[in-house]
């Protein structure tokens, strides 16, 4: 009878561990943002931190709502923190293993696809602009060149290097006066978007094609600086003293929210044994983004923004290559949980309703981990004007799909200081996000 009290007992806890699918218990603070209301969101995110193993994917989230809402210092001590944790996570406690071996993977502390790890380094750098603390954003894009470097050389996957990742670097290298980091991240921008664009369907963005030829010319480097104007059809662009006597505004807009995660499960009954089998995999549900491009005017000259990063298309990616693993994986726990049922075929036989105990157990807790960095933007666009110094009045024309004016927002006076670069960003969810802020 103990035995069959410490089965029984058993079987609860995996019901209870395996139950919860993260995208579904997201749903409330989803609600919120889609509504424009990201100060909500959080509040709702704080009262459910979440377990210990899912400590990281809350602090992701928790940084990426107080981005929103302004609170950059706030949003770094929370990216930091995950940062930290990350890193001490990489490698896996052997506990945790057997616990996702038998459970399923989401008992697993969350470290997030290597994706998310090289985004918490960019919006770290991106916090630390909006403050003005470039030296900071320098060190941030410094430890993401060692964490992109690090994926290089562990993995074979679509992402390996990140386009913009790399061409933010360049931009504040330019900034600082360090033109030769400048021209090499430039150069690997240009790289990794040629390289990835069959990938995540991304063009080399005009702003890094006429930042190549600006740093190619002023590095003296004549025959690349020829190479690149016959490329790009490019012979009109300002010098870097030209571009240094003027300011420069750029514009970094997060559009729409990226993909969440689903489950997608198989349910077969085996009529031999009477005993349902459970197989669940992780899916990606895109999100719907309205908006089709961003236009920045000032006085009378425009920009029409770059899409510069499709993070929608890269967690697509990332899932598709890491399916055959999750495969192979649930189809492990499927043989382990079905010999645990058969080990107490005596006490099944003697007790009925403990196999059917233990199985439905062992179906319900078959769950596929749906946990993702979901307040990420679904893409990012950047666009930029050089403008002499003084005060500008900076309107963002938000396009939709069709090319149309979908909404707009006016800065006024924004100060534009000669040689610098005057940041501002904005995520972009929803209507009601734009009236919110």
């Amino acid at each position: 009878m103990k035995k069959i009290i410490k089965i029984t007992s058993l079987s609860l806890v995996l019901l209870v561990q395996g139950c919860a699918t993260f995208s579904s218990e997201f749903r409330a603070v989803e609600k919120h943002l889609v509504q424009g209301r990201p100060a909500q969101a959080l509040k709702v995110l704080d009262k459910k931190p979440g377990a210990e193993r899912d400590r990281v994917l809350y602090l992701l989230n928790r940084g990426m709502l107080q981005r929103m809402i302004g609170q950059y210092q706030s949003s770094n001590a929370s990216l930091e923190e995950a940062k930290i944790m990350m890193r001490k996570l990489f490698a896996t406690s052997v506990s945790e293993t057997a616990g996702s071996l038998l459970i399923n993977d989401g008992t697993r502390s969350y470290i997030g696809d290597p994706y998310e790890q090289v985004m918490v380094h960019m919006m770290k750098a991106l916090n630390y602009l909006e403050l003005n603390e470039r030296d900071s954003a320098r060190v941030e894009i410094l430890q993401m060149d060692i964490r992109l470097r690090e994926i290089y050389a562990n993995q074979e996957s679509s992402y390996m290097e990140d386009a913009f990742g790399r061409y933010l670097a360049g931009i504040i290298y330019e900034e600082l006066g360090d033109y030769n980091d400048a021209m090499v991240s430039y150069r690997k921008a240009y790289k990794v978007y040629t390289s990835q664009r069959q990938s995540f369907s991304v063009s080399v963005p005009q702003h890094l094609k006429v930042a190549l030829l600006r740093m190619s010319q002023h590095m003296g480097l004549g025959n690349e600086n020829k190479q690149y104007q016959e490329q790009f059809g490019i012979t009109q662009y300002d010098s870097v003293r030209e571009y240094r006597q003027k300011g420069n505004m750029v514009v970094i807009m997060g559009n729409g929210l990226a993909p969440i995660k689903i489950e997608q499960a198989i349910h077969v009954n085996d009529y031999r044994t009477g005993r349902m089998h459970r197989i669940a995999l992780p899916a990606y549900r895109s999100r719907r983004v309205l908006l089709g491009g961003l236009r920045l005017q000032v006085g009378n000259k425009q920009s029409q923004g770059d899409l510069v990063d499709d993070i929608d298309a890269i967690a697509h990616q990332t899932l598709k290559e890491q399916l055959p693993a999750i495969k192979a994986r649930a189809l492990a726990r499927a043989v382990a949980k079905n010999a645990m049922v058969k080990g107490t075929k005596r006490d099944r036989d003697n007790h009925p309703l403990l196999g059917l105990a233990l199985n439905i157990a062992t179906v319900a807790t078959e769950r596929a981990d749906t946990r993702s960095w979901v307040t990420l933007p679904s893409e990012m666009y950047l666009a930029s004007i050089s403008l002499p110094a003084g005060e500008h009045d900076v309107r963002l024309q938000f396009l939709g799909r069709s090319g149309g004016v979908v909404d707009s927002k006016l800065y006024s006076r924004i100060p534009i200081r000669a040689g610098r670069n005057h940041y501002l960003f904005y995520h972009w969810v929803s209507p009601a996000s734009q009236r919110g802020r």
